[in-house]
């Protein structure tokens, strides 16, 4: 996070982050994303209920799809 500025170019973030990590507090995700949007930057987060660090939810055909989605956006928005 302390590297995220408003003048600092950062290319658009998507994080999934589980609901039950016993790693990585989720906690840290909100804060991280928090601090993006505060700075103006493109940043999605979206929490993978009772899901553990790398769990298989995170290889759901929604989450794919989210992601998917996410960088044709990109790809479109670029053209």
């Amino acid at each position: 996070m302390n590297y995220i500025s408003d003048d600092r170019a950062i290319p658009p973030v998507l994080m999934f982050h589980g609901t039950n990590d016993e790693l990585v507090p989720f906690g840290q995700s909100c804060m991280l994303y928090d601090k993006l949007k505060s700075c103006g930057k493109t940043a999605k987060l979206y929490a993978v209920d009772n899901a553990y660090h790398g769990d298989r939810e995170f290889w759901s055909e929604q989450v794919l799809g989210i992601v998917t989605n996410f960088i044709s956006n990109l790809i479109s928005d670029a053209d």
